[in-house]
Formats: C-alpha cells, sequence, structure tokens
C-alpha cells in the first residue's frame, strides 16, 4: 500500500460483500480456518436476517474505491446482564493493507458504529498469535475476558 494511501471505513451491506467479497471470502478462510476440510459456506439468509433485524453492523474498509477489508458484528443482549453486546464475527484487511494504523480505524469504526446503535460492550474475536490479538493485547481499554478451546467431534 503507497503511504499515502488513505483507508475509508463505510458500512457494507451483506448483498454487497457478496458481490464484491467473494475472492477476499476465500483467502480470509484459506488464512486463519483450522479446518480446511470444512468448505466454507456462509449462511447468506442469517445474515440478511441480522441485516434486516438491525443486528448486524458490517463495516468495509476501503481505499480509493476499493474494498481492502471489512468486519461483521453481531449485535444481541447478553443472556446473563443487562447488556447489548457486539460481538465480531470476522475481521480482515488483505495482507498489502495491514497495519496497525488501519487495523486500529477498523476497530475504532466499529467501536462508533456500536455505541450509535445502543451497544455496551463490544467483543473481538481474535486468532491466536494474529496480528489483530497483538493489536489488542497492547491496548490498555481492552481485556482478555475468555480463552475458547475447540474440538471437532
Amino acid at each position: 500500500m503507497a503511504p499515502t494511501a488513505v483507508l475509508e471505513i463505510h458500512p457494507i451491506t451483506v448483498a454487497e460483500v457478496r458481490l464484491v467479497a467473494s475472492a477476499m471470502l476465500a483467502d480470509h478462510y484459506r488464512e486463519v480456518s483450522l479446518d480446511q476440510d470444512v468448505p466454507l459456506e456462509p449462511d447468506w439468509l442469517r445474515f440478511e436476517a441480522l441485516e434486516v433485524a438491525g443486528n448486524l453492523i458490517a463495516l468495509g474498509a476501503y481505499v480509493d474505491g476499493e474494498l481492502v477489508g471489512y468486519t461483521a458484528n453481531i449485535v444481541t443482549r447478553h443472556l446473563h446482564y443487562p447488556l447489548l453486546m457486539c460481538s465480531n464475527d470476522v475481521f480482515y484487511l488483505a495482507p498489502g493493507h495491514r497495519s496497525f494504523r488501519n487495523a486500529r480505524k477498523l476497530i475504532e469504526a466499529t467501536e462508533v458504529a456500536a455505541k450509535s446503535q445502543g451497544c455496551d460492550v463490544v467483543a473481538m474475536h481474535a486468532k491466536c498469535s494474529s496480528a489483530l490479538e497483538a493489536i489488542l493485547e497492547h491496548n490498555p481499554a481492552w481485556r482478555v475476558q475468555d480463552i475458547i478451546y475447540t474440538r471437532r467431534i
């Protein structure tokens, strides 16, 4: 990415993601999925239902009008506490656009969008040893809440 390139963050619809981000979604899957034998098949109908219900915060990251990243977040009431949660589902920046500044800008845009929807908490899910984990770990505003282990059965 050229040093003068400016990352712009805008809301993005599920339809737009389906139209312009299929290659990026596939790259993201290949990079982070621990279960490459399970095909990538987003449940677009559920994403669209969340969007219609106002329970999806989806943001696109653009440079010169080209989509170079995205984040999708689910908005729900916490099951145990009187909190409205914004829980990150995916967060991705294409390799040529990864920087602390760009990641922070996308994270901050997520926080602003969540706050504007009345959310009390933003939860970011980061893969172990990822750049996103490092960014969140070194920002005192963020704290580790849970560690999730998975096992296929």
